[in-house]
């Protein structure tokens, strides 16, 4: 029998040949393989893969960051300095503004044309729910809604929670808004609520607190003779809301983060369609309730220059909302990407709090086990039963911080308590990544929002200072990003004793 190797042919290595690696060692018998950076071969009885977000080369305490370990006399650090040869510098992939999200990379690759239709025969013939789409994270922080349950924090005095009115049943509301630009910013200027069967039960033009100063009829579709009529304030139209939905019913609509947020309103149960449909180019970009309309209704909105109509707007959601339930899970958000656990024919599982970050679609699920954990201590507590029972394991250590001293000697003998557990011939991998701080997605945000604006048509001078993204703001985001891509690679396997 050969015995199991790995070979290092370049670096810094990227994250992608690691999942390549990961791949082909999980799949390997008896032969050698050389990938783009990396070269394996003989049979490995099990593969761990263990993340340790926020160790990093630059972070490593002097003594031990450098290449050679085994140079190394630190008694703290055993399993550091006699396990592993060296640290290997690891590239995150992404493009200058965003970096592609480390544990998707890790254990996912393009999905297979025959695989992809396999999939969607599966869902159309799986019958779903409202609930299967509500909104769950990361999809609630993604779709930038300030404030959602979970979210750990009490909203401000000035908003408001849905409350339960206990009626019969659940309803389900499409509320759509628009907007008229006002000396205090955005203030909502109509809006719109129509039942599940496009019944409208609320339809209102708000007059703004605030002197207008631009009616964007383009969009918002008010004139200055239909708000003059207006009578129904903000406040008016708050209380309303408290009376008609109930926080067990479901609200839906299009990007409903901007108008919950203008609206100063917290629901628990909403289906946002540019959540349960994507964009043609996938993540990060979201599609408009105009192309959406056009692509799978065969319907033109928005058109004209008369501006929008929210009714028209609200209704369109509803449709959407219930052509998906008829089409299945996967209609209108094709999965782009299939799991490692569906390419190989052994067992895999996760250990980890939530298999969120993972971004696996719901249709691959039924590939994997996930062993939910709640510290680390926990989750190397838990490695050994699924070392046991499958060839392929993930395991993620959250809890570990900047890498002092006592941190780095706790995550030693978390190592050495997880190498104990593993048989002979298996490949042991220890990832570490940096954080991709949450300024990174801030920047993105006002980036993507300026250029839109100026695709729109507004000039420069007329957006607010706070709302431009300059060159200084440009080359901020690079260096963050660049950052962030910075990663390192631990490998080791355990021999025959």
């Amino acid at each position: 029998m050969t015995l199991p190797f790995i070979r290092l042919l370049e670096s810094p290595i990227h994250l992608e040949s690691v999942r390549d690696l990961v791949l082909k060692a999980a799949q390997l018998h008896e032969k050698t393989s050389s990938l783009s950076q990396i070269e394996l071969a003989g049979y490995f009885s099990k593969v761990v893969v263990l993340l340790v977000p926020r160790l990093l080369e630059k972070n490593l305490p002097q003594e031990i960051a450098v290449r050679d370990f085994r140079s190394q006399t630190d008694p703290e650090l055993l399993f550091f300095n006699g396990k592993f040869l060296e640290v290997i510098p690891m590239r995150i992939p992404g493009n200058a503004f965003e970096v592609s999200p480390f544990q998707r990379t890790l254990v996912s690759t393009p999905i297979d044309e025959d695989v992809l239709k396999e999939k969607v025969l599966e869902s159309s013939n799986q019958h779903i729910t409202i609930d299967d789409l509500l909104i769950k994270n990361p999809d609630w922080e993604e779709h930038n809604y300030k404030y959602y349950p979970g979210y750990g924090q009490e909203v401000p005095k000035d908003w408001f929670h849905t409350e339960e009115l206990n009626k019969p049943s659940v309803e389900v509301f499409a509320l759509d808004c628009e907007f008229c630009e006002t000396e205090s910013g955005d203030q909502l200027a109509r809006i719109s609520i129509v039942d599940f069967n496009r019944n409208v039960v609320y339809d209102k033009i708000v007059k703004p607190e605030n002197v207008i100063t631009d009616y964007r009829l383009r969009y918002s579709g008010i004139t200055k003779g239909m708000m003059d009529m207006a009578t129904t304030t903000e406040a008016e139209v708050r209380k309303t809301l408290k009376r008609l939905i109930s926080a067990s019913d479901v609200l839906v609509g299009h990007s409903l983060s901007f108008d919950v947020s203008v609206l100063k309103m917290v629901h628990p149960k909403i289906v946002d369609t540019c959540v349960i449909y994507e964009h043609k180019k996938k993540k990060p970009y979201r599609a408009s309730l105009k192309s959406l309309c056009k692509t799978h209704l065969g319907r033109k909105i928005q058109v004209g220059e008369k501006g929008h109509s929210s009714v028209e707007d609200a209704i369109a959601c509803i449709d959407l909302l219930q052509l998906k339930l008829s089409r299945g899970m996967l209609y209108g958000q094709y999965p782009n990407l299939q799991p490692i656990s569906y390419m190989i024919e052994e067992k895999t599982t996760f250990i980890d709090k939530s298999m969120d970050e993972w971004q696996i679609a719901p249709c691959f699920h039924d590939t994997f086990t996930h062993v939910s954990v709640a510290n680390d201590d926990e989750a190397v507590e838990k490695l050994k039963g699924a070392v046991e029972g499958s060839k392929l394991v993930f395991c993620k250590l959250s809890d570990f911080e900047e890498a002092s001293k006592e941190q780095m000697v706790k995550l030693d003998r978390q190592l050495y308590r997880a190498w104990n557990d593993l048989p002979a011939n298996s490949l042991f991998i220890v990832l570490g990544e940096n954080d991709v701080k949450p300024e990174i997605s801030q920047l993105n945000r006002q980036r993507c929002q300026y250029f839109r604006k100026l695709r729109q048509g507004e000039k420069r001078s007329s957006i607010a200072v706070t709302d431009r993204f300059g060159y200084g703001h440009k080359k901020k985001l690079k260096s963050m990003v660049e950052e962030a891509k910075k990663a390192v690679a631990l490998f080791t396997v355990k021999m025959e004793i």
